[in-house]
């Protein structure tokens, strides 16, 4: 990211020189750390899932999915580092995508539960007592209702927290047009700058 004409410089008692960017810059930065950790966050699960695969085929649409979300949030942080103004709207869209797939999941997910509580597992059916495989099995029943409340808990947060996201990068904006302004002439000076230089060469 080129530095901003706009920029305060100067040097401290030392002679040492001293550069403070303005408070756009500094927000664009922070969002494109923001952005680099939701991206690793993302990949990291997607890496993760694919490894599950090994033992549920299913874990590589996930996997999919989580990597192209992840891919998508270093593709928004590259635009950012260029002061792109498409890089918040493109970071936003993913955040309510992501929100829109996650919240989907989840709460398919709690309703599946309620509509078809799991089984239990084979190794637990029998634990070589009666007494001891009606409690378990009590305590598997009581379990389901937990699990639905997780699961849709799990559904809500995860997109509260993609929707903050998506409200964060879309107020990132403004900001990097402030950033760009700086970084660029303005036309005006740019103009200004040309008729002298005709004007010079003219006489």
């Amino acid at each position: 990211m080129q530095r901003p004409t706009g920029a305060r410089a100067g040097a401290d008692g030392g002679g040492r020189a001293w550069f403070t960017p303005p408070a756009c810059i500094k927000k664009v930065k922070r969002a494109m750390l923001v952005a680099a950790i939701n991206g690793g966050l993302l990949l990291a699960g997607a890496a993760v899932s694919a490894l599950a695969a090994l033992a549920d085929p299913w874990s590589l649409v996930a996997a999919a999915v989580l990597g192209a979300f992840g891919a998508a949030e270093l593709v928004g942080r590259a635009r950012l580092r260029r002061l792109d103004v498409s890089g918040p709207r493109l970071l936003a869209a993913n955040q309510i995508a992501l929100a829109a797939v996650l919240g989907a999941y989840f709460g398919w997910k709690a309703i599946d539960t309620w509509r078809h509580p799991p089984a239990i597992p084979a190794q637990y059916r029998d634990l070589g007592d009666a007494d001891l495989n009606a409690a378990f099995a009590q305590t598997w029943h009581d379990m389901m209702p937990v699990m639905i409340g997780a699961y849709g808990a799990i559904a809500v947060l995860t997109a509260l927290a993609c929707a903050l996201n998506a409200w964060y990068y879309a107020t990132r904006g403004r900001w990097v047009g402030e950033a760009l302004a700086l970084r660029s002439p303005p036309q005006h000076a740019a103009g200004a700058a040309h008729a002298a230089a005709s004007a010079s060469s003219g006489a």
